[in-house]
């Protein structure tokens, strides 16, 4: 008994040193107001905290919720935000300002009607709310009644407001008029009574930067600098200015100055090297990184931002190694490593290496129970190995969790469709469009599943509606070439893919599109060049000189391919991915002996590998040794069993070389799996098709590779293949022209004796 007691006044006890003698709207107040005094110093977190007690004292306080969304809207979380000014008005609708700040969300959000309906609805009750005003404002100019704009801002200025923001929306409403005039008096009306706004002088300086005056945009670059000169972002602003104008070493003196004085500064570092892709200057922006990583040894940030760097100029193998040094041992649970982890399942998730990218995720879900990223990724893993029900499972729960988030909607819809569930995939990409109708990834989404129906001018739309709002953005660019190729428009594929390749994030994969669509044009030459370009920009990139490798191998090219090889071994003896690709090479030769050579040189400077297994189990089936090649494949299946290249080429094995039965059953599984994992791959579809025909279904055969040598005309096994099925299927006139294109290929293969023979039959 007097334990209890003694307990019970323990806890009084502490009751009463935690808040004091006062009841519960003392204790809510005393937090609110210390919260109040944290906003005004800027410090968000503690303020949140404080206020987090209030709110929890008494959930209808509408004061805190307001401060609340504030506070979350200076952290930069919205989403919070927008909880906080939502519970605010549902216990308060005539609390104006939470209505006001619940619009502007609502803009960002791309729900225009929503906003327009807080800003008419603040404006009922109070006519001249100055942020309803700018809120309708903004709407108005969204939605192209610039007129309406531009008399709601100048009556504004007549009544005696000088806020930087009306001057600021006016100007955007004249100069969408066609009104620089106007928008100059504007703004420099708006800077004459706020010297010190960073927006005016900002748009000032883009104003005069669009008229070709680029001493007075610099001028107020400058200004900017003066105001804030702890931001560096507007140093950079101006030498990006300076490059713009042709001014080059100028603009390249200030980045270096930047350098040489922030010589540890990550968000310098990283902004500079952001400057240097921007400018198509890959190998700058990497020495940046590279140098910033050695003076912050323990950054993760800017190693992160190289990882990104080397998988957008084709060099994932790079980011694999350099994340790979991130993972470190014991030291489980952490962050850093957390991030380190799911950046490296991402990379090798892109790559293929499924096992790999699963063993990563596995082992941060068991370290961050629901972690975000590992989820994703372990949703992705399911769509890529065709398991639809896990897929639908993993996206379902995301989009239950965080129904706020976009990319979760697309992704169901692309498990629903892994599944054939058509019509929940079309109103979950519809779901989506609602949260966030001008989200980029909705519309390319939406027009995957249109392109998937073979609904291919909705597609077309879809894409062209995005590319008003983005006519930049190399991710809808390039859906719109690859839409137009698949079309056989190659006329359309190649301005589009032009565009691409004008984009500072599509450099690269804008070249590599353009080769793709010369090669099928037979434009060899001009293939070469746009791959050429490419590896220019990104030289050690052993994908792009894979490529360049392989367009040499379709041409019949095979000394050049192969002194090309041994000049790269010459500059990095190390590299055995060069090594490999030069056995690969001398295997189309047919010269075996040095082809094993070269394999055993790459194991030597690289180790054993999945690649060299799959290498040497292909030399072994060219050789004409397919028991030693099955032999290792199987082995290869069996320690990577969601490697799509081992599963295709093992398929292709056993059509070819297998004892038909039991082995063409084991084919047709293989090759259904990983045409579900990865769709509209034309060499994948070449070897489904085959395995059809050697089965003796020669329709099914005929359909497929009818569409793989659409997409590969140039590549002489996939005409064979898609000729022979023809030829079985009783189409003889299109038989013909795939046969003649194969036979005439120089490249060897087996089967083109089959492809002459069955040639002569026609004669």
């Amino acid at each position: 008994m007097r334990r209890t007691w003694v307990y019970s006044n323990l806890l009084l006890l502490g009751s009463l040193l935690c808040f004091g003698c006062g009841g519960p709207d003392d204790r809510k107040m005393k937090f609110y107001q210390k919260g109040k005094a944290l906003y005004a110093k800027g410090e968000y977190l503690k303020a949140r905290l404080e206020l987090r007690n209030a709110v929890q004292i008494d959930r209808k306080f509408v004061e805190a919720q307001y401060l609340l969304g504030m506070v979350e809207l200076k952290r930069g979380k919205p989403k919070e935000a927008y909880a906080a000014f939502a519970k605010a008005c549902e216990i308060k609708p005539s609390e104006l300002e939470a209505q006001v700040e619940l619009g502007k969300l609502l803009l960002l959000k791309g729900a225009t009607e929503k906003a327009m309906e807080k800003a008419v609805f603040v404006l009922k009750v109070r006519p001249l709310h100055e942020e309803a005003l700018l809120l309708q404002g903004a709407l108005w100019l969204g939605s192209g009644a610039q007129g309406k704009t531009v008399q709601s801002m100048t009556e504004m200025l007549r009544r005696g407001t000088t806020r930087p923001d009306v001057y600021l929306l006016l100007a955007m409403a004249k100069r969408l008029a066609q009104d620089d005039t106007g928008a100059e008096k504007a703004l420099l009306e708006g800077v004459g009574r706020n010297g010190a706004s960073l927006p005016l002088h900002r748009a000032l300086a883009d104003l005069y930067a669009g008229q070709g005056k680029h001493q007075l945009a610099a001028a107020q670059i400058t200004r900017m600098i003066e105001l804030e000169p702890a931001n560096h972002s507007h140093k950079i602003t101006l030498a990006d200015l300076s490059w713009r104008t042709n001014d080059k070493a100028r603009a390249l003196a200030g980045l270096n100055a930047l350098l040489l004085t922030h010589p540890n500064d990550e968000n310098v570092i990283s902004e500079a090297a952001a400057f240097y892709l921007l400018h198509g200057q890959i190998q700058e922006a990497e020495q940046v990184l590279h140098r910033g990583i050695l003076a912050n040894r323990e950054t993760l940030r800017l190693r992160l931002a190289l990882s990104d760097l080397y998988v957008n100029t084709e060099r994932s193998e790079k980011a694999v190694a350099l994340l790979k040094q991130c993972v470190a041992p014991g030291k489980k649970g952490k962050p850093s490593q957390i991030a380190s982890k799911n950046a490296l399942a991402a990379v090798q998730l892109e790559r293929g290496e499924l096992d790999e990218a699963g063993r990563l995720v596995d082992e941060v879900l068991r370290e961050s129970a629901g972690n975000r990223d590992a989820s994703l990724i372990k949703g992705r893993l399911g769509l890529l190995r065709g398991d639809a029900p896990k897929a639908v499972a993993a996206f379902r729960s995301m989009v239950h969790d965080r129904p706020e988030e976009v990319e979760g909607y697309f992704l169901l819809a692309d498990a629903y469709l892994l599944s054939g569930d058509t019509d929940l995939a079309l109103e979950t990409l519809r779901q989506a469009q609602k949260l966030e109708p001008k989200a980029v990834e909705v519309q390319l989404a939406l027009a995957r599943y249109h392109t998937l129906e073979h609904d291919y001018r909705t597609a077309e739309r879809e894409l062209h509606v995005a590319l008003v709002e983005n006519p930049r953005d190399p991710q809808l660019l390039t859906a719109l070439g690859d839409l137009y190729f698949a079309a056989r428009d190659q006329k359309q594929a190649q301005k589009y893919y032009e565009a691409t390749k004008g984009t500072p994030a599509g450099a690269i994969s804008g070249r590599v599109k353009l080769s793709e669509l010369f090669s099928v044009e037979g434009k060899p030459e001009q293939a070469a060049d746009q791959l050429a370009q490419a590896i220019e920009m990104a030289p050690d990139s052993d994908q792009l000189f894979g490529r360049l490798i392989q367009l040499y191998l379709r041409q019949g090219k095979y000394s050049e391919a192969a002194d090309r090889c041994r000049e790269r071994i010459a500059a990095a003896p190390k590299r055995a991915s060069i090594h490999l690709l030069l056995g690969r090479v001398l295997g189309e030769q047919g010269d075996f002996a040095r082809a094993e050579a070269s394999f055993r040189q790459a194991e030597k400077v690289g180790g054993s590998s999945v690649q060299l297994s799959l290498a040497r189990a292909a030399l072994q089936g060219r050789a004409g040794e397919p028991k030693q090649a099955r032999e290792l494949f199987e082995q290869i299946m069996a320690t990577h069993p969601d490697s799509i290249e081992a599963a295709n080429d093992f398929a292709c094995l056993l059509a070819d070389s297998g004892n038909g039965g039991n082995d063409l059953q084991k084919a047709l599984k293989l090759a259904e799996q990983v045409n579900l994992r990865r769709p509209g791959d034309p060499l994948l579809m070449d070897t489904l098709g085959w395995v059809h025909y050697r089965r003796g279904e020669y329709r099914k055969a005929a359909h497929l590779l009818q569409r793989a040598a659409v997409r590969l005309p140039h590549t002489a096994v996939v005409r064979y293949h898609a000729g022979m099925a023809l030829y079985r299927a009783g189409k003889r006139a299109l038989a013909r022209e795939h046969l003649q294109a194969a036979a005439r290929s120089p490249v060897a293969f087996v089967g083109k004796k089959e492809a002459q023979d069955t040639l002569r039959t026609f004669q």
